[in-house]
Formats: C-alpha cells, structure tokens, sequence
C-alpha cells in the first residue's frame, strides 16, 4: 500500500512536470554554455580562502579573452590554448598564498543543479565545465559561468546572453525577472529527476 501511495505521487510529481518539459531551445543552453568549476582541498578556512583566491586569479586572466569569444567553441578552444597559462597563474596564487598544494584542471562534463545568477536562472542538467582541482578537492566548490561571461561581463545578463547567440526565447527562458515559472519549471524537473533515480536505484 505504502509502495502504490509513493507511487501515485511520484507519478503526479511526474505528470505535473510534464507541463514543463525542456524544449529545443532548453538544450541549446547547455550546448551554449560554459562552467567554471573550482574545488577547494578541504573545507578547512585555509583551503576556503585558497580557493577562492585561485577563483579570483583565473577570472582575471579569463576576463578580456572571454569577452573576446563569440561562441562557446572559441570559448573552449581558448581555454585549450591557455590551458598551461592557466595552470601557472593557479599554481602561483597557491604558492602566494603559502599553500603546497597540487592543483590541476581539464575541461569535462558535469552536472550542475538549477543556479540562480543575478537575473538569470540556469537550468539544472549537464554542461562543459573548465574543473579546478585543488589538492585532494574534497572541499566545498564553487561555480559560475564562464561564457557566456555572467561572472565577468558589465554589462547586463540579457545584453550578454544575446551577445553570445542565445535566441530570445531562450533568452526568456533563464531570465529570472521574467517570472518565476522559468525556476520553478526547472526545480520541478530536477525534484523529479532525484526522485525517479532513487525510486529506480
């Protein structure tokens, strides 16, 4: 009885999340999209502030070249070529920051759950992602976007996103101050999602 009960609400949860199912123009985020990912060796207040101060180095590296990009795919590209200078710059904050640690980074795909940044709201789901590995990078992470350039761009989310070649209804799609059905719609699919994978485990 109990197993039917969880049953007719996971498939309530489902169908009401059908009224919400991603679009087209919902997966052209991700393939438009690039993360950084930064993760710290533990959760110590040292390694915290590490990482942090590696977030804030290859930000600034990234900031003028990033905004040269027109594509997530010269984003990509770029961040092969400077792969090395990245790596230098992350290595030299560390050692200024009196850490011994090891740090590596590679360009991987991962999943990332709904974020909320300023305006726009990025659906959860998987993404290119440039991952920062400080020392065992057990700690607590940190991510945002590096293209298009939300984290590092003046300008407004909007101006951004169409800059990049995001169509208006996508554009629509994960501006938050549009409404919150955006948010919501990807909060139900992601409950949804965890509540299957446990179901089915």
């Amino acid at each position: 009885m109990k197993k039917c009960l969880v049953l007719c609400m996971a498939l309530a949860v489902f169908c009401t999340a059908c009224l919400f199912l991603p679009t087209a123009s919902d997966a052209q985020i991700y393939e438009k999209t690039l993360r950084l990912h930064v993760l710290a060796n533990s959760d110590s207040a040292e390694d915290q502030a590490n990482k942090l101060a590696v977030r804030d180095a290859v930000l600034a590296l990234l900031e003028q070249r990033m905004q040269s990009c027109d594509s997530r795919e010269q984003a990509e590209q770029m961040i092969l070529d400077e792969k090395e200078g990245i790596l230098s710059v992350c290595r030299q904050t560390l050692i200024a920051e009196g850490s011994d640690h090891t740090v590596s980074l590679r360009l991987c795909t991962e999943y990332y759950p709904t974020k909320v940044y300023g305006d726009v709201a990025l659906p959860s789901g998987e993404y290119l992602s440039l991952q920062i590995c400080i020392g065992q990078a057990k700690g607590k992470n940190w991510w945002c976007v590096l293209y298009p350039p939300i984290c590092l761009s003046a300008a407004s989310a909007d101006q951004t996103l169409y800059k990049a070649g995001f169509e208006k209804e996508q554009v629509k799609l994960v501006s938050e101050d549009r409404g919150v059905r955006y948010t919501v719609k990807f909060k139900i699919l992601e409950t949804v999602g965890r509540l299957f994978s446990k179901w089915f485990s």
